[in-house]
């Protein structure tokens, strides 16, 4: 039951952010990355994966971002492998504190909620972290990406 549960909050993501994509406004101009990032997303999706894991973390969050906020549909595939990066919770807790973007507060929360998903770290019982997440989360200013949100924090509190 619980990954059939999973399931659907996966599906239900990744059919939210393919549906809500028309209504973000995300300049790509606004990533310092997207020269490289539109390379990295000419070359096949199997090619991709494997250079992905070779970037160094700075450049794996800009293309990580970029392929969820510029490209469509959206690269959900790579918080996978970004949240493989043995340093990605400290790196994302910092970026989560310096953020005020909707979308990202939204890629983050996915990112750490794959941390879970992997089973490479218990998320839901880091109170500091999980009051940082809802936090983070009731700032979303979109309501479509805050419930969203709150509804992914939610099941990761439940585990």
């Amino acid at each position: 039951m619980r990954i059939i549960n999973k399931l659907i909050l996966s599906i239900f993501y990744f059919s939210l952010i393919y549906i809500c994509c028309a209504c973000s406004s995300v300049s790509e101009s606004s990533f310092p990355c997207r020269k490289y990032a539109k390379q990295f997303f000419e070359q096949p999706s199997d090619k991709r994966v494997a250079e992905f894991g070779k970037l160094d973390i700075e450049t794996q969050y800009c293309i990580f971002l970029y392929g969820n906020q510029v490209i469509h549909p959206p690269a959900i595939y790579l918080a996978t492998e970004f949240a493989k990066q043995p340093s990605v919770l400290p790196f994302v807790t910092i970026k989560l504190k310096e953020t005020k973007d909707d979308l990202t507060i939204r890629d983050i929360v996915y990112v750490i909620s794959e941390l879970e998903r992997m089973k490479l770290y218990a998320v839901g019982r880091d109170k500091d972290l999980m009051a940082l997440l809802n936090n983070k989360a009731n700032e979303i200013k979109n309501d479509s990406w805050k419930k969203l949100t709150i509804e992914t924090l939610n099941d990761l509190e439940k585990r």
